[in-house]
């Protein structure tokens, strides 16, 4: 596993060209980076990640028997709640985050190769334009040689399954401020802002249709503000 992570072009020539019979060797390898959100990290630093990503992919749809992917659609679920919700916390998840996105170019290179399958997932049931944002925001903040990678292939895929959301306007523009000065940074989405964008939208208004814009204002006040005052404004 170690050498993979200090340079993982070898391994990616040798699930390209092996055969089923040395499966698990290279499934304990991709399973156990992919289950370490540091070791998740570590892969990042390279150029290659996402030729490791699809690689691996690919191996999971040339083994013999059932194809089952390694990242299975419920499990990227709760891995994307609790990302997210970490992140109306604001805890560091740098690492976690990264781990996610290893996890979903995954089960989106998966759907491109075998979308008849059982296990794919649908690419809308997850936070794709908040996910390209948050990368396009730590490839400027963060030397990892990775970061750009992973953004140009996720962006990518959302042209590819969902070229609609690329061309929403609205982004996640608390995520674009320097993470050095969001303590104390001039403008707060405050309770009252979350509360009048959740009746907006309830009210299906042209403005915010899918909820996108209430729910980063709700986890952006929620990292500014105690969650009780938030949650009181919101139901109340």
């Amino acid at each position: 596993v170690e050498y993979v992570l200090f340079d993982a072009t070898v391994f990616i020539e040798k699930i390209s060209q092996s055969d089923a019979g040395q499966s698990n060797e290279l499934d304990y390898i991709i399973q156990t980076i992919f289950d370490d959100p540091d070791k998740c990290r570590q892969l990042v630093q390279q150029s290659k990640v996402c030729d490791f990503i699809r690689g691996a992919a690919k191996w999971t749809c040339r083994k013999k028997g059932p194809h089952i992917p390694i990242v299975l659609p419920l499990a990227l679920e709760r891995l994307s709640r609790k990302l997210w919700a970490d992140i109306g916390d604001g805890e560091e998840i740098s690492s976690n985050f990264l781990q996610f996105v290893i996890h979903l170019l995954y089960a989106l290179s998966f759907l491109d190769e075998e979308p008849a399958s059982p296990f794919v997932i649908d690419p809308r049931a997850f936070p794709l334009k908040e996910s390209l944002d948050f990368l396009g925001h730590l490839k400027h903040s963060e030397s990892i040689d990775g970061a750009l990678m992973l953004y140009k292939t996720l962006k990518h895929y959302i042209l590819h399954h969902c070229p609609d959301l690329i061309k929403t306007v609205e982004r996640n523009k608390w995520l674009n401020v320097d993470s050095a000065t969001v303590p104390n940074q001039d403008y707060h989405v405050t309770p009252m802002m979350v509360s009048d964008a959740i009746n907006d939208c309830m009210q299906k208004s042209r403005t915010d249709p899918s909820g996108v814009r209430a729910e980063k204002l709700f986890l952006a006040s929620r990292s500014a503000y105690p969650r009780a005052t938030v949650d009181i404004a919101v139901v109340g």
